[in-house]
């Protein structure tokens, strides 16, 4: 008589509530939060960093440049294609 109650009540209550725990809270967790900063910060590209397209190695969106500025092919933080060390502002190199 008391082997039956053991046996019984001890096993479906591990079955029913450690199951949906380990179900519920751990599969929603990984879906939810590890897919959505893969798919976000690193989106096309070979790189390693956070940029949108490109391989560099810096935050930048278009380009294959080691530093973070927007276009161009440079080494410094302006937006012309020198490589001079200066502080950046060149909008038009060319003039």
């Amino acid at each position: 008589m008391v082997t039956s109650i053991a046996t019984e009540v001890v096993t479906s209550v591990a079955t029913e509530v450690v199951a949906s725990i380990t179900t519920e809270v751990v599969a929603s967790i990984t879906t939810e939060v590890v897919t959505s900063v893969a798919t976000e910060v690193v989106t096309f590209g070979s790189n390693s960093g956070g940029d949108i397209f490109g391989s560099n190695s810096g935050g930048d969106i278009f380009g294959s440049d080691s530093d973070g500025d927007i276009f161009g092919n440079d080494r410094e933080n302006d937006t012309g294609d020198d490589r001079d060390s200066s502080s950046g502002g060149e909008n038009a190199p060319w003039l």
